[in-house]
């Protein structure tokens, strides 16, 4: 058994105090019980706060080779410009085992994880972190809707928890559409990039020739989605009240995730503050490393808490813990310290502890 305290443990909810974490050597949590220092001699003792490991919500592992090969900022139309240009063929799958292992020891215990092939399947079937893949789709040409799907499908069938999803509003034809919705199941979850750039119309209808010509499309397409899946709504950075309160009332298992050094590499702009304060269904993500420098969760933490000071670290802290395993369906064995659950362990060091803040030399240290 490993018996666990710190200055602070976070569970997920709430702080607790004078608390044990008891641990098998599974790392299955079999107990809390009440901080005794008579009662225990193998208590280890954590200086910082101690909290279940994270959860990425959304990340690119398979191009983690560009890191450093795309130009900051620009926008979004100059980031897929350059893209385009990206031979992915030319790959190194060290890269890719390496910003696992870096994820894992950055305290990530489970992932949401954009895959366009198959480069980064092997790294994840033996990988420490849990991945649920979302083999995304994404095509204008209608007549390459069928070759794209089929291809799509047949990634699906190489790599278990994993489901077809379509990349963006602006990137997928009516056709491949309403290919990906045909397939889509009760229990798949969906993954989309949405509002991403404040010219998000403007790219639609630049790319696009398949759908209506509306006052909202980005909004149109999402309105064709299945209501009741759990569907991932990514990046967020140019979303509007009505459109996040249109949301809210057509799905029912919304979840929002914020990608924000992404957000700032790219169009340099963050999620606006009414959308974080929606803090039951906030997600964090790293998105990849063409548009990051780490995929560290505390990293993106430290750039939202010094952007929105008034936010609480106990929200910045569920919103990277239980509620991404939430909108990953794996709260039942992640996420919070509850018992019989294999929630990993990370301690935050250099917290301003008098205030719980987060600061420039907060870091983390993987404990299970």
């Amino acid at each position: 058994m490993k018996y666990i305290t710190a200055d602070y443990i976070f569970d997920g909810e709430n702080i607790l105090n004078n608390k044990i974490l008891v641990f098998n050597n599974e790392g299955v949590l079999c107990n809390i019980e009440e901080l005794n220092v008579n009662e225990y001699s193998n208590v280890e003792y954590c200086n910082g706060l101690l909290c279940p490991a994270f959860v990425n919500a959304h990340v690119h592992l398979e191009i983690s080779f560009l890191k450093g090969k795309i130009n900051r900022g620009g926008g979004l139309t100059k980031f897929i410009e350059q893209m385009r240009y990206v031979n992915r063929s030319n790959y190194n799958i060290d890269d890719i085992a390496k910003a696992d292992r870096l994820m894992f020891i950055e305290g990530i215990i489970a992932c949401g994880d954009i895959s366009n092939q198959d480069i980064s399947f092997s790294v994840k079937l033996n990988s420490k972190i849990n991945y649920y893949t979302f083999i995304e789709l994404y095509s204008v040409q209608e007549n390459c809707a069928y070759e794209v799907f089929s291809k799509g499908k047949q990634l699906k069938q190489q790599i278990a928890k994993s489901s077809i999803t379509p990349h963006a509003p602006y990137s997928v034809s009516n056709k491949l559409l309403k290919l990906i919705l045909q397939e889509i199941m009760p229990e798949d979850i969906i993954s989309i990039h949405f509002k991403e750039s404040s010219n998000e119309k403007e790219l639609f209808y630049t790319f696009q020739n398949s759908f209506p010509v509306v006052e909202n499309p980005s909004l149109y397409f999402v309105s064709l989605l299945p209501r009741t899946n759990n569907i991932l709504f990514v990046h967020n950075t140019f979303i509007s009240r009505e459109e996040l309160d249109y949301i809210e009332q057509n799905f029912n298992n919304p979840y929002f995730v914020l990608c924000p050094n992404s957000n700032i590499f790219i169009e340099n702009c963050l999620p606006p503050l009414f959308l974080i304060n929606k803090e039951k269904n906030i997600c964090i993500g790293t998105d990849s490393l063409a548009s990051n420098n780490s995929l560290s969760i505390i990293d993106e933490l430290k750039t939202l808490s010094k952007t929105y000071p008034e936010v609480s670290l106990l929200k910045w802290l569920k919103m990277s813990t239980l509620n991404g395993a939430k909108a990953l369906k794996m709260d039942n064995v992640i996420g919070s310290f509850e018992i019989n659950k294999k929630p990993g362990a990370v301690l935050i060091k250099n917290l301003d502890l008098v205030n719980l803040k987060i600061n420039n030399e907060t870091y983390v240290e993987r404990i299970i």
